[in-house]
């Protein structure tokens, strides 16, 4: 898992309180979805609907007094 801080856009210390901009990239490998390198196949494509389907982690952060998640581009499978 990477995380990089893009910017502390406030604080407060009275509230002791910061919101803060960040770019989470999780990245893991399933081997339930390997094949045999002796078939002499290097990649695959899957269609968006079979992605669906393709387990992938939650990621909760924990407390947060206002969670606010916005998704900065769509899941990609690779």
């Amino acid at each position: 898992m990477d995380i990089i801080i893009a910017s502390f856009d406030s604080m407060s210390e009275v509230n002791m309180d910061y919101t803060v901009t960040m770019y989470l990239h999780q990245f893991w490998r399933d081997e339930r979805l390997s094949w045999s390198p002796h078939i002499n196949i290097d990649d695959m494509t899957l269609s968006g609907d079979f992605s669906q389907h393709i387990w992938v982690p939650v990621t909760l952060f924990s407390p947060m007094t206002n969670n606010h998640f916005y998704m900065m581009s769509p899941r990609r499978i690779r």
